[in-house]
């Protein structure tokens, strides 16, 4: 079903507790597959996000600095060797597993995400005069993109304000409101599934927590870490500019930068990210010399997965410093 290097290959055909992740799941057309259910999607997804990491590793190309977005932290932390395959996908398992839980046992329960465009000093004020409550800014996914989570209400009536002050605004297709107050309901459970994993391991890969927004020491990515990682914010603008400031002799702490997601939307929001230390910013990405040469597609189709990356996109240089 997967056209691809028989490492990435076996690396999917994960098996954990009972669920077990087959090609053929990820083979079936949108009318039969479940791979949108959240107990799916997030140990698929991290799956396959581990497994492109190990692709890469037997071509080579391994991370200098790390960061990720919301669940995307796990992968980020396997790639820095931080944690183990198995804790990765236990970890991911678990996240997913507890979302069906929770709208059983609350389904009252209208958890909605958008996305919309501005700062949160533009968005703040508007969310503390809504009527209906209640939502958070879930992401702060560059200075000027954020994402919003909560109740569907409260939701719908920012929905209005951003359509009147003509800010953009897009509903994403969920239906949970992940990392706002309705994820607090299973945050006792997930801590408990996850207490006895194997402890991480300090290596010398720089791990920047989107969850603080700065460089952490990997030995902090207890049960604990990942639980505030589904409840909390994600500071993924602010670990991104972390990532880029200043280390040792180099001017940036990073030259290349390597997205392993279904499309390549965050290294599009790099054009409003720069180091801190920098002043005055760059006026664009380029600017900074980075690299963002690939996006490696974790997309699942009838057709398969797509790896539109070759082993001679990455040059054996000292000076790529990724991801």
């Amino acid at each position: 079903m997967v056209s691809l290097e028989s490492l990435f290959q076996n690396a999917i055909l994960v098996k954990h507790d009972k669920l077990t992740l087959e090609t053929e799941e990820l083979g079936k057309d949108a009318k039969t597959s479940q791979v949108s259910e959240a107990h799916i999607s997030q140990p698929s997804c991290t799956a396959i996000q581990l497994a492109l990491v190990d692709l890469l590793r037997t071509w080579g190309v391994r991370p200098t600095a790390v960061a990720g977005h919301s669940s995307g932290e796990i992968a980020a932390a396997y790639a820095a060797g931080i944690i183990t395959f198995e804790t990765a996908m236990a970890v991911a398992y678990h996240r997913g597993r507890l979302i069906p839980i929770l709208k059983k046992m609350h389904p009252q329960l209208r958890g909605r995400m958008m996305a919309v465009g501005g700062s949160k000093e533009e968005f703040a004020p508007i969310i503390e005069g809504l009527t209906e409550k209640e939502v958070r800014i879930a992401c702060y996914n560059s200075p000027s993109s954020l994402t919003i989570s909560g109740d569907e209400p409260a939701l719908a009536e920012l929905e209005k304000i951003c359509e009147e002050k003509q800010l953009f605004n897009r509903r994403l297709v969920v239906d949970v409101a992940y990392h706002s107050h309705h994820m607090n309901l299973v945050a006792k459970e997930y801590r408990a599934s996850i207490a006895k994993l194997r402890q991480p391991v300090p290596t010398d890969v720089r791990f920047h927590s989107s969850l603080y927004g700065h460089l952490v020491d990997g030995t902090e990515l207890q049960s604990n870490y990942w639980v505030d990682n589904l409840t909390c914010a994600v500071r993924f603008s602010e670990a991104l500019q972390s990532m880029l400031e200043p280390t040792g002799e180099h001017k940036y702490g990073v030259n290349m930068l390597v997205e392993l997601g279904r499309s390549s939307r965050f290294s599009k929001k790099l054009e409003g990210t720069h180091p801190r230390s920098l002043t005055p910013p760059p006026s664009s990405a380029n600017e900074m010399q980075l690299r963002r040469p690939w996006s490696l597609p974790r997309h699942c189709s009838s057709r398969g997965l797509l790896l539109t990356l070759a082993p001679s996109t990455f040059p054996s240089r000292p000076s790529n410093r990724c991801y």
